[in-house]
């Protein structure tokens, strides 16, 4: 296998020096672009042609690392990208400000933010303020919406738990989530070259850990497209680990159910701990309690999908 250079936030500046005769790759976008990058850089056949560099994801990038970033890519040979607007996080980091410094020979692979929540429906993140509150351990950066509702009503302890363990929804809602989760993917691809919301179906329980984290088996066939577009594959498939197993949400009874899918795991994984959702539940549950702010804000996103749910206090 070729030499692989892994670049990441404070290394970018050494990674910069490097030298090569052959030409960059970049990867693009938010954390799926760094996962896409790990797994190219695993093939001996795109190390041939290509130093493989990692760069870090668009929404942890600071405002020191964006000159090397632009090195890389006014390097490339080859640019595997999401959409990303312009002037993301107030920074020139949109897709069109990064392609307008590659080179007019790069070749560019685009490919869609896959976001899912079918398998997931009751998750959701927390825009206002979310990203200047610390979160300590074991809360995860997803808010579980039942979580949510518990909090909002006041409950705790047994209470709290009795409300999230016995909470179900209705099946033709969560079939309806998740037929149109697939369709907002769908309708994002137009614009680009590889398309995902196809490979969601038939359905599996380990498509997503997350409703932002595709597991392998939906991050690899991306990879094959990507390749394929990119007129290099198709080659053999190297062993892969799991690249964006972080946290692994459980798939809920009643989902698995309206999908007619196995109920495989019913808590939750976090950076390969397993943690109960009793324990989550008081972690997330003391969390807000600290950060009403936040809570508030949880319930003024999402009202529409805590009515929808049915989790609106009484």
């Amino acid at each position: 296998m070729g030499v692989r250079t892994w670049v990441k936030s404070a290394e970018l500046q050494v990674g910069s020096r490097m030298s090569s005769a052959r030409p960059t790759l970049v990867a693009y976008g938010n954390c799926q672009a760094e996962a896409v990058a790990k797994i190219l850089a695993r093939y001996p056949d795109v190390n041939d042609r290509f130093r493989v560099v990692r760069i870090p994801a668009v929404h942890e990038m600071r405002p020191r690392d964006i000159p090397a970033v632009q090195r890389h890519v006014a390097q490339a040979g080859l640019i595997v990208t999401q959409p990303v607007s312009d002037g993301y996080r107030g920074l020139p980091l949109g897709t069109r400000e990064m392609l307008d410094i590659a080179p007019s020979s790069a070749r560019v692979v685009t490919f869609p933010s896959i976001q899912f929540s079918g398998l997931h429906p009751y998750l959701a993140a927390v825009h206002h303020g979310a990203d200047r509150v610390a979160v300590p351990a074991p809360v995860v950066h997803y808010h579980d919406l039942r979580f949510v509702a518990a909090a909002a009503r006041g409950l705790r302890g047994r209470e709290a738990e009795q409300f999230v363990a016995r909470f179900e929804s209705d099946p033709d809602e969560l079939r309806a989530n998740a037929e149109a989760s697939a369709e907002r993917l769908a309708a994002q691809e137009s614009e680009v070259d590889v398309q995902v919301a196809s490979l969601l179906e038939p359905m599996t329980w380990d498509l997503m850990w997350t409703n932002n984290h595709p597991s392998n088996r939906l991050l690899m066939p991306v990879v094959d497209a990507v390749l394929l577009a990119a007129g290099i594959g198709p080659v053999p498939v190297p062993s892969i680990v799991e690249q964006l197993q972080f946290v692994v949400a459980p798939l809920r009874a009643d989902v698995s159910a309206a999908l007619g899918l196995p109920v495989v795991r019913t808590g939750w994984r976090v950076m390969g701990r397993e943690i109960r959702d009793a324990e989550l539940l008081a972690a997330h549950l003391d969390f807000y309690a600290a950060q009403p702010d936040l809570l508030a804000a949880a319930v003024r996103e999402h009202g529409v999908k805590l009515e929808r749910w049915g989790m609106v206090a009484a």
